[in-house]
Formats: structure tokens, sequence, C-alpha cells
């Protein structure tokens, strides 16, 4: 009996060992359920829905440029805009290059190129020099190249970040000379450049009317009213197709040499949005604010313009920068004047923002209720002592991280400070293959490095760089290969390996 029981213990013994194996060869791939909708509509559909639906109904707060708009007047301008630039040459599949500050004509832009199948690059502007110009002209190409005057673009003196105002429109002049060929009161101009001979409209979002030889951008409105037929934003959204692309953005990090730009379609846009809505429960009227300068990535031209397109949600502009303490100061006064529950931003807008966090009451926080930070998967994930110290200092219920590459708008899995690891996000899924070039390439046991290969509505396998617009390999079962190296760990959590230098 005695033996008997022996043995059976050591057998029990011998399989736990067996599972214990069994679980550390657990293959690397994860699933989020798929419980919302996905969206497959053209962008402009939903701006159009909202603005029959929600006419008069807040949609936009940019109070350092006096917006504020309803989403009647979004479609408005953008509808506008896009036949100004129909008249001027743009076509579908053309570029339009952005080099914009924190300011409502940029997301203006994206909208009208949305609505006409162009697409629209919008690019950082503070590191901006005469040869970074000339890179995204040459890369990009595009017909049309929207600047300002002014800028106002952080430096540092004597060890502290300060503003600096930059000349922008000398620093394009310097490199379009040609701009130079026109005298004042022209009715129209065009740019006839050598060097660049496929750009022909230089447009500034500043007020001056008399800078020679561009347009302002006001001046490109064309209003209406159309009749049904002859509105040819009409025609051409019927031929548009939710995979096209529509914005292209920099990637800071990028997988590898030559996948520096990329690029989002509608389906990407729209459904990055509304995932992120629908996970952070936004409805019609309710408010919420995006920190200053997220314009150039996924946060703040991808995730909050359409997480407030879709949901109806109010989107409110921090402040129009945020590197001194200045502006630290006045993005608190902002978010306690427009009585927002939540904030998209950074792990460092925080950072900046605890400083400040105790010269103001406590009571001036109780309209916020969540924040959402958002870390590309490379950088160092933010600890839970920085999360609790933020829920403390600024009165929230809960504070939730979206993790993953640029490609996913940076929402691969997410968690929270109350609730923990949440797992992946809704529809999307994840694998780590050992061979990138094929369907049926083998899935690793985790904690090996292989291929991170993505799948779900908001994972873009486009890219652009000077040999065009480009993708990534789509397999049968609509994985999209990444050319990023990663592990998995544990149940949903993938750590992104930075690229290898040979």
């Amino acid at each position: 009996m005695l033996r008997r029981v022996t043995g059976f213990a050591s057998l029990a013994a011998g399989s736990t060992v067996a599972s214990k194996r069994f679980a550390a060869a657990a293959p690397s791939e994860a699933a989020g359920e798929a419980t919302l909708p996905v969206l497959d509509q053209l962008a402009g559909y939903y701006v159009n829905i909202q603005s029959r639906k929600m006419y008069y109904k807040d949609f936009l707060r940019i109070e350092h440029q006096a917006v504020r708009w309803a989403f009647a007047d979004i479609r408005k301008n953008s509808e506008a805009l896009a036949h100004g630039l129909l008249q001027t040459g743009l076509r579908p599949g053309d570029r339009l290059l952005a080099i914009q500050p924190c300011n409502c004509e940029t997301l203006v832009l994206q909208l009208a190129c949305a609505k006409m199948g162009a697409m629209c690059c919008v690019m950082p502007h503070w590191d901006l020099n005469p040869d970074k110009l000339r890179y995204y002209l040459n890369q990009f190409q595009p017909t049309h190249f929207v600047g300002r005057e002014w800028m106002v673009v952080p430096e540092t003196r004597s060890g502290q970040t300060v503003e600096r105002n930059m000349h922008f429109w000398d620093l394009i002049y310097n490199v379009i000379p040609e701009l130079g060929h026109t005298y004042p009161g022209q009715k129209f101009q065009w740019t006839h450049s050598q060097e660049f001979m496929f750009l022909k409209k230089t447009i500034i979002s500043d007020h001056n009317m008399n800078l020679l030889s561009v347009t302002p951008l006001r001046r490109m409105l064309v209003w209406g009213p159309y009749s049904f037929y002859e509105q040819r934003l009409r025609r051409m959204s019927l031929l548009q197709h939710p995979d096209d692309p529509i914005l292209c953005l920099q990637d800071p990090k990028p997988a590898i040499e030559d996948k520096t730009h990329v690029v989002f379609s509608h389906r990407n846009c729209n459904n990055a949005g509304f995932i992120f809505g629908e996970l952070m429960g936004l409805e019609p009227e309710s408010r919420f604010a995006v920190m200053p300068n997220h314009h150039i990535n996924p946060i703040g031209s991808i995730v909050a313009p359409y997480a407030s397109l879709t949901s109806g949600a109010v989107l409110v502009q921090a402040h129009d920068n945020l590197f001194t303490d200045e502006h630290a100061i006045a993005t608190i006064e902002k978010l306690c004047v427009e009585e927002v529950s939540g904030v998209l931003g950074r792990k460092a807008d925080f950072e900046l923002l605890l400083k400040h966090t105790s010269n103001f009451d406590a009571d001036q926080y109780e309209h916020l209720k969540w924040v959402a930070i958002f870390e590309d998967g490379i950088e160092e994930p933010a600890s839970k002592e920085f999360l609790e110290k933020l829920a403390e200092a600024m009165g929230l219920d809960d504070v939730f991280v979206f993790r993953g590459p640029i490609e996913t708008c940076f929402m691969l899995n997410w968690r929270s400070l109350k609730k923990g690891d949440l797992g992946m996000v809704p529809h999307t899924e994840a694998k780590i293959v050992g061979d990138r070039g094929t369907t049926d390439a083998k899935v690793l046991t985790q904690g090996n490095r292989g291929n991170l290969k993505l799948k779900g509505p908001h994972v873009t396998p486009y890219y652009y760089n000077n040999a065009g617009f480009l993708s990534e390999m789509i397999d049968d079962n609509g994985f999209v290969s990444t050319s990023r190296d990663a592990t998995m760990e544990g149940k949903a959590s993938f750590a992104l390996e930075t690229a290898q230098q040979y």
C-alpha cells in the first residue's frame, strides 16, 4: 500500500514537472477578445454622421486658437478645404506635406485629405532645418506643402529649456528660393521650383496675407453650397476604399532602416479611435483632453480625434506647447477650466505636470477621472509607483497604460493601476514567429526572440519611403509582418527589442 502511494506520489511529482515544462514551452501568441464591432467606413462618413446627428454639439476646443467647434463646423471646414485642394490640383493618391505646430489646421488638413483620398504627411516641427525640409520634400514629393511663418520651438539655453520663435518662412525660402519669383498682389500664386518640380503650391497657416508667393490657408477654402450632383467630393468618396492611405507619421524608432514613415488608412484611424473610446467609456458630450504636440504621433492625430468622431465626445487640446514650467501650469489650468474627465499623453508630459500639481487645490481636479498614458513598445514601462503618484496627485479613479509599436497606434496591450494587466486590446492578435516571409511560419515558444506579427483593424501594414508607398507582407490569415523583433513574456506582454546594429 505504502509502495503504491509513494509510487503515485512520485508519478504525480513527475507529471507536475512535465506540466511545468509544458507551461514554459507555451507558444508566443495572444489574442484580444472580439466583443466590439469593427468599423469599415471612410473617415468622412463619421464626420458626416456626427454633423447630422449632433449638429451643434461641441466637438473641438482649442483655447489658444479660440477654436470652439461643433461637429457641423469641422464638416464645413474640412469639406471646404478639400474642395480648395482639389481645385489647386491635389488628387487621390497625392501627398500633402504639413509641418505645423499644435493647431486645428492639422486636423482639418487630415480630414480634408481623407475626404478626397490624398495622403496627409504630418512631420515633426521642432528639430527642423533646411536639410530635413529638403529630405521631406524629396521623400514624399508632395504637390502641396503647408508651412507657417513663425513657430515656437524648444531650445536649451544654459541648461534650461526655453521657447524660441523660429522664423520658419526664412527656412522655407532658403530651400525653395523660387518663391521670390512673384509680386505682391498676385491673385493666385503657384510654386515653380526647379529642384522640387512636383511642388505646385506652398501654403501657410498664419494670418499674414502679404507674404510673397504663398497662399494663406484660409484663402484655400472653397465654400458651397453645392447641389448633390455637382459636388465632386461625393463622387470621389464613392471610389474610395477604407484601406486607402490617408495619414503618414514619422516613426522616431524605426524597425528597419527604410521604414521611417508609417502610413495609416481610414480603417486604422477609425478603429483605433473607436476601440479607445469604447474601452474608456466615452459617450456623446463627455469631455477628454489630449496633451500638446502629439499631432505628430498616433496619440493626437489618430486616437484622440477619431475617438471623438466615432463616439461624439468633446476633444479638448490642453495647450499649445508643453516643455517649460509656464506651459505646465497653463496646461493644468486648462484641464481644470475645461472640466475634462480624462487626459491622453505620454509619460514625459505627466512627469512635467507632476512638478506643479501641488500648486493647485485638490478640488480643482474633481472632474478628472482617468489618464491614459501611451508607450511605444521599446521605452521603459511606467512604474507602478509613478502611476500611484500620478493618481494621488490628480485625484484619479484609474490610470490606464497602453503599450505597443507605432503600427498599432501604441495599442497592442493595456493595463491599469487598479485592475492590473488587462491583456490584449480588443480585436488585436499577435504572435512571434521564426520566419517573417511566410504564412505558415512556426510560432516560437515563449521567451524566444523572433519576428513579431500583428493582426487587428487598427494595425497598419503600410509605410512610405523614397521608393514610394509600400506594404509589409499580410498573410492569408490577416497577420501583418512588422519587421520588428520581440519576445513574449507572460500571458500577453510583448517586449519589443531594439533594432540590431550589425
